[in-house]
């Protein structure tokens, strides 16, 4: 029930294809495509097995781990959000760096 408001724009949002799209421009030879296009499906392959296994981990996982794992998400998007605005005040003011 929460799939789109909370993973849907984390996975599929604005940096994500950012990045797509930067890595994609970047492969300029047949091979670099080759291993975009492996590397690509792989990770599409494993987020699809851990949405289809997502009700049996929820099972295994007690009510106590799941908020763990809740703040834990929490901070590494913050950690990241953090380094994102660092990176940018550096390039606005390069006083700072």
């Amino acid at each position: 029930m929460a799939f789109y408001p909370l993973t849907f724009p984390i996975i599929v949002g604005p940096g994500t294809i950012t990045t797509l799209i930067i890595f994609a421009h970047r492969a300029e030879t047949l091979p670099d495509k080759i291993a975009f296009g492996v590397v690509f499906v792989g990770l599409v392959g494993l987020l699809g097995l851990v949405f289809y296994f997502a009700p049996v981990l929820a099972r295994h996982l007690s009510g106590t781990a799941r908020v763990i794992m809740s703040r834990l998400m929490g901070m590494i998007l913050a950690a990241i959000a953090i380094g994102m605005i660092t990176d940018g005040l550096k390039t606005l003011l390069p006083g700072l760096a």
